[in-house]
């Protein structure tokens, strides 16, 4: 039976061997670099996404507050307005006591 391997290498053979693993080496890590660049740029466009999705939030966010404000500002002038359109209407010649007797 042969012998599965030699137990004396010669130079060229050692010399060849190390440069085809170092070529096989520097594949791979071009390999992985390339798939890290990848993944950083991917990861890059899902920040962007994010911080715009949260600058849109804040300026919804703000545009509601002044809705919410302005829907205070309506309700207080249709309770005021409800509650002084009595009085108004029963002072004389505002709609209220002279004009029914009118009528």
């Amino acid at each position: 039976m042969p012998p599965k391997f030699k137990r004396h290498l010669n130079d060229d053979e050692v010399t060849g061997s190390v440069r085809s693993e170092r070529r096989n080496l520097l594949e791979e890590d071009s390999d992985e670099e390339e798939d890290f660049f990848l993944v950083q740029t991917q990861v890059d466009e899902v920040i962007d996404v994010m911080q715009e999705n949260i600058s849109k939030v804040i300026e919804r966010g703000e545009r509601l507050d002044d809705l919410q404000d302005k829907s205070g500002e309506t309700k207080t002038a249709a309770s005021w307005s409800t509650r002084h359109s009595g009085s108004v209407r029963s002072l004389p010649g505002k709609g209220g006591g002279e004009e029914r007797k009118h009528r």
